[in-house]
């Protein structure tokens, strides 16, 4: 979703789906990443704590959009503590640089708690958030929302995508290409 709202405006690359380790991190920016690109989207995830550091120091991010995490890889990083700080996104806040912006999913429960914690620029979407869907309608084939801002703007959406909970990603999306300008 991000990398397809930020070709429209960008010359973009990106990590190829579900190549969001360092193996396949390294070969995006080695193999796709060109002179010629203005901004990268790069997927990371992890199987154990400091994975996403160790990526992160792969591809320098500027922008950190977090998801949010849960108990799903909780097995592989053998405590909850050790999910949050890399799959719950702590490892990449702490990476970015001085003058880097994490984005967090208000919606998550571990992600809010992070955005709480986090003392570097940060946004957050989703409820009590800078950007939030309301009227969510799901189709078969799309869904579509009206984005309302908490400045008062407000646009009406309609995506490809299969799942309401895309608004979630969706919006997550547009506050990241907005850091950017667009």
């Amino acid at each position: 979703i991000l990398f397809h709202i930020l070709s429209a405006r960008f010359r973009a690359a990106k990590t190829k789906e579900h190549q969001n380790s360092e193996i396949g991190v390294s070969r995006a920016i080695l193999d796709d990443l060109k002179p010629e690109h203005e901004v990268f989207a790069c997927e990371m995830g992890a199987y154990n704590k400091g994975g996403i550091k160790l990526l992160a120091g792969i591809a320098q991010p500027q922008i950190a959009v977090l998801l949010g995490a849960n108990e799903q890889h909780l097995a592989t990083f053998g405590s909850m503590e050790n999910l949050l700080s890399a799959e719950g996104g702590r490892e990449l806040v702490e990476s970015l640089p001085a003058d880097g912006v994490a984005i967090f999913n208000g919606a998550n429960v571990y992600a809010r708690k992070l955005y709480e914690e986090t003392t570097r620029k940060k946004v957050l979407v989703g409820p009590k958030g800078v950007l939030v869907a309301r009227n969510i309608q799901v189709e078969k084939d799309r869904i579509m929302f009206q984005a309302v801002a908490s400045d008062g703007k407000e646009a009406r959406f309609e995506v490809p995508v299969l799942g309401g909970h895309n608004a979630e990603n969706v919006l997550l999306a547009t506050a990241a290409v907005r850091e950017l300008g667009m």
